[in-house]
């Protein structure tokens, strides 16, 4: 918390509401407490002894962009004033004196925001564990753009292209999929959005044979490969997307 004409009000405020307030004057001071503490939310000053604090605001999102800054004034309270401080990356603007219920509230917003946020990552992280380790062809598909927006390793062995080059060019996947089965992919990821909708399955053409519900004629082992196009909403990406595995047998 940084120093302003109504910061003990602020800070009796938001310590009655029940959060842990850590109380400083300067914009130095509010530097060096983020850098060696944790911090979900700063209620920082516009009008500073050190710093403007649009330019501390500035300094705080890019080096921790997960903190929550709420930008207060009783000097800058002109609707340019808001938006600048907006721009220079505040989560939020309040001009002073303020009801202590909106203070408290806006807090709690962006508590609750950045809360989301890290569960979210947290999601993401072990979905990109999972998907790293993961035998099965995971894959995220933009149905908006048309491109994939990640691509599990696996896909080397199912395709024969690493996953970065199928990522690139979408095309790479579409072409294996058989001529017969092709349309009844399309189909899928065109009305992926409906929630009713069920799944694909299709065959792979690799090397000139055909990889689903044949086995492979070889000197080895027969394999067969079953193939299935899941419509769905992994948590990785807010778009419209398609979700596939391949199960080796």
């Amino acid at each position: 918390m940084t120093a302003s004409p109504g910061r003990y009000l602020k800070v009796r405020a938001l310590r009655n509401a029940g959060f842990e307030v850590t109380e400083v004057a300067t914009a130095a001071a509010a530097l060096e407490h983020v850098e060696k503490h944790t911090t979900h939310v700063a209620v920082l000053d516009v009008k500073l002894p050190d710093m403007h604090g649009f330019e501390l605001c500035r300094i705080i999102k890019g080096r921790f962009p997960s903190i929550g800054v709420l930008q207060t004034s009783a000097t800058f309270t002109s609707a340019e004033d808001r938006v600048a401080g907006l721009e220079f990356g505040a989560d939020a603007y309040l001009v002073e004196p303020m009801e202590e219920t909106e203070l408290i509230a806006i807090v709690r917003a962006l508590l609750r925001v950045r809360l989301a946020e890290a569960a979210q990552h947290s999601t993401e992280l072990r979905f990109a564990q999972f998907a790293q380790a993961s035998p099965d062809v995971l894959w995220i598909y933009d149905v908006d753009t048309q491109r994939f927006e990640y691509v599990s390793p696996s896909i080397k062995e199912l395709i024969d292209h690493p996953p970065k080059e199928v990522e690139a060019n979408p095309e790479i996947w579409l072409s294996k999929i058989h001529e017969a089965d092709r349309q009844a992919v399309e189909k899928m990821l065109c009305e992926t959005r409906d929630d009713a909708q069920e799944p694909v399955e299709y065959r792979i053409v690799r090397d000139g044979r055909k990889y689903g519900s044949e086995t492979r004629p070889s000197s080895s082992r027969p394999r067969q490969i079953t193939v299935r196009a899941l419509p769905g909403s992994p948590a990785m990406s807010p778009r419209p997307n398609a979700l596939s595995n391949n199960v080796n047998c």
